[in-house]
């Protein structure tokens, strides 16, 4: 929304994340298409702080998809499903980031 106002962290999470995709009407990415990015992104701070930083932003990612998907449960049958959606791949997210 403002990336020069930021933590280029924030912003790169927001890009790779599957959850953020889903509601953007996108496929997540695949592990070769986020490998590829953070080599031509080419910041190794970054992508250590990344690395750190990444856990809890899913957390949160996926909190808050938990959150929306009840709310819209019975309101909007749409955004309710991209919302399971999008927690789910966070959840997938996590699983991946502690093996």
């Amino acid at each position: 929304q403002c990336p020069a106002a930021g933590d280029p962290v924030e912003d790169v999470f927001s890009f790779l994340t599957p959850a953020w995709q889903i509601l953007s009407f996108r496929n997540p990415l695949s592990a070769a298409d986020r490998r590829e990015f953070l080599r031509v992104y080419d910041d190794a701070a970054m992508e250590e702080r990344l690395s750190v930083l990444e856990p809890a932003f899913v957390y949160r990612a996926a909190s808050y998809c938990c959150l929306r998907y009840q709310l819209l449960e019975t309101t909007d049958p749409m955004w309710h499903g991209l919302y399971t959606r999008a927690a789910d791949a966070s959840l997938e997210r996590l699983a991946e980031i502690a093996s």
